[in-house]
């Protein structure tokens, strides 16, 4: 009887939870878009502006660009709690590599930063000039960043010369591959699903659509919005054969992503309306859009197909700069710059959970142990040989990371001497050195497997 009784109560208990690794939201839809609720709240996690998030591939972590760098929270299945913290300049931009390996990050200065997602290290940084960075992302195959500048003639692309996907081992030797288009106006881009297919948006209402591997223009549209008016976000169906714009004009078209031709065009409810962000759920079957009026931020949610609104969410007291549904399409999470990040769905609230404490390691008694003979090591003062192979030549550059301006070419055999260093950049150790003849620059002291300056 007990035996039974036991039994009855284990599968009344796995009838009622979920299964393992199944997600505790219901994933959203036409049929239950009236629903949709707020489940969670991360306030301002600083005391400045937010401007952009994103979510992890996995859909486990919400990246946030900050004005100290870029913070990281978790998503637990009890809430949502804050992990890394890379700390660095404000950052204007931020997204995940493919993989989820990397986070690119952009800020005022022209700087594209790469860092390592999971220990927050600092893996490669490259150059726009000095000019504002709005946005930086991935290609689709992580293969490409993508970088925008606020003055900049075009979108610039960066990669591996070899055409491999960028990783923390390689992402050091990125390089400058081409320049898509020449206009100076630019405001957002997107890359199109499953493709290297790049679309960006001028601010006057030009679309052009770039083969970001060849460089060839495949595809372009004058919306004619007038010189009043101007895009504010692009997005693609997670099929990539729909394209959402919309303006400051207050309306959304849903444009064929092959033809660039309307499919359907969204007049807001309210004539006070202005449109900020837009994004489809993966699988197209909602659209939701982030607008502003005299009552702070909202966002309307759409079904695509007919353009029926099904519901209408509040919360915000002001703009909503980003907006993201999560890769599972279960969750919608959206940023105010003044306020915070809300998530929106149904199912289980999502509390902020208090941030663990690192345990300290109990402190040991050292054991005493005899001193080996070291070899020679590069110190401050000491003098190092550049000991490249294969006819390579060590770079030397103005600073400490692969952004700055290059000063010399250094031959294998080059005795230099150590003013400074290490520096750690980029990934890389870097050491301040002069050349024999007085040339002062800053030069890595091993590339992948090499050593590249060996004490002399």
């Amino acid at each position: 009887m007990i035996r039974l009784s036991c039994l009855f109560l284990t599968a009344l208990l796995l009838s009622v939870l979920p299964a393992f690794g199944q997600s505790p939201f219901e994933p959203l839809s036409a049929s239950n878009a009236e629903s949709i609720d707020e489940l969670g709240f991360i306030p301002r996690p600083t005391r400045n502006q937010m401007l952009d998030m994103a979510w992890s591939p996995d859909g486990t972590r919400l990246a946030l660009a900050v004005d100290t760098g870029v913070l990281v929270y978790d998503l637990l299945p009890t809430g949502t709690r804050r992990g890394l913290h890379i700390q660095q300049t404000w950052m204007r931009c931020v997204a995940f590599s493919p993989d989820g390996a990397l986070i690119v990050s952009c800020d005022s200065d022209g700087i594209v930063w790469l860092w390592d997602a999971q220990t927050g290290e600092r893996v490669a940084t490259f150059s726009l000039g000095n000019e504002i960075v709005e946005d930086a992302l991935f290609s689709p195959d992580g293969r490409l960043v993508a970088a925008l500048g606020l003055n900049t003639e075009g979108v610039e692309i960066w990669g591996l010369a070899s055409g491999a996907a960028i990783t923390r081992a390689n992402a050091y030797r990125i390089n400058r591959i081409r320049v898509l288009g020449d206009e100076t106006t630019w405001k957002h881009m997107a890359f199109r699903p499953g493709e290297n297919t790049l679309t960006y948006a001028t601010i006057y209402g030009k679309l052009r659509v770039w083969d970001a591997d060849t460089g060839a223009e495949i595809n372009a549209r004058e919306m004619n919005m007038g010189s009043d008016s101007y895009f504010n976000a692009l997005s693609y169906s997670g099929d990539g054969s729909l394209l959402a714009t919309l303006s400051n004009a207050g309306n959304v078209h849903i444009l064929d992503a092959n033809t660039m031709e309307d499919r359907l065009v969204l007049d807001m409810p309210d004539a006070e309306d202005v449109v900020y962000r837009v994004d489809f759920t993966p699988d197209g079957g909602l659209l939701a859009v982030a607008v502003r009026n005299s009552f702070g931020g909202k966002i309307y949610v759409f079904e695509p197909e007919n353009g029926a609104l099904l519901n209408a969410l509040t919360g915000h007291p002001d703009s909503i700069w980003a907006m993201a549904f999560n890769p599972a399409g279960d969750l919608l999470a959206s940023l105010a710059f003044n306020d915070g990040v809300r998530l929106w769905g149904i199912g289980q609230k999502l509390p902020v959970l208090p941030t663990a404490t690192p345990t300290r390691a109990p402190t040991t008694t050292p054991i005493p142990t005899l001193t080996p003979t070291t070899a020679p090591t590069l110190q401050v003062g000491g003098t190092a040989t550049v000991t490249t192979t294969g006819g390579d030549t060590l770079n030397m550059r103005n600073g400490a990371g692969r952004g700055y301006e290059l000063v010399a070419k250094l031959s294998a055999g080059t005795v230099v001497t150590l003013l400074e260093g290490p520096i750690e950049a980029d990934g890389l150790r870097w050491w301040r050195i002069r050349t024999p003849d007085g040339i002062e620059g800053w030069a890595v002291e091993q590339v992948d497997d090499e050593q590249t300056l060996t004490p002399a």
